[in-house]
């Protein structure tokens, strides 16, 4: 074979190769080096009363966003929309439910429930949210946004990664700090 400087040689000829197994082509084709394929981020609806954003902020899927446009569900399941694979969620925890214009989060009878702002919901209770709301579902922390002000709700609930910063974290942070000042103090 012969190649000219400048030239890209032509591909081999593929025409006696077999067809690849059902599915095969549809993956390898959405996939690229094992990657999962680049899906872009959900849109927000600006102003807009129907997007709940959805922030998940502990748990295996951390720093996890959806945005939600109908009713949906949430649990271990994998078919619920908001999937929270984690022993403390029931496999159909709760459901979440647009009626008139407001989002409403029902807890389904789950095992370890679902909290609101630190008010534990009784089986079937309907209660509306607020843009930034924080829910538990079982110890699954999720935070909610939406309407208006969903960009800085939504930017609030997000979760930093690195340290959690709780009181202890804080504490140590503090004696690490004065052990290095004494440190160089003397």
């Amino acid at each position: 074979m012969e190649i000219e400087l400048g030239a890209s040689p032509s591909p081999p000829d593929d025409s006696s190769a077999s067809p690849a197994p059902g599915g095969a082509a549809q993956r390898l084709n959405a996939t690229m080096a094992g990657f999962p394929a680049y899906s872009p981020p959900p849109t927000i609806e600006r102003g807009g009363k129907t997007g709940l954003v959805a922030v998940i902020r502990s748990g295996a899927r951390r720093g996890t966003v959806l945005t939600l446009t109908q009713d949906a569900g949430v649990g271990r399941n994998e078919h619920h929309d908001l999937h929270l694979p984690d022993s403390s969620v029931s496999q159909d925890h709760a459901r979440l439910e647009l009626e008139g214009g407001r989002w409403k989060a029902i807890d389904l009878g789950s095992t370890n429930g679902t909290t609101i702002e630190g008010t534990k919901l009784a089986p079937d209770e309907r209660v509306t949210l607020r843009s930034g709301t924080i829910v538990h579902f079982g110890h699954v922390e999720v935070g909610f946004a939406f309407g208006p002000t969903v960009e800085q709700d939504s930017a609030a609930l997000t979760v930093e990664p690195g340290i959690r910063r709780g009181p202890l974290s804080i504490a140590l942070l503090l004696l690490l700090t004065i052990t290095i000042v004494a440190f160089l103090i003397f």
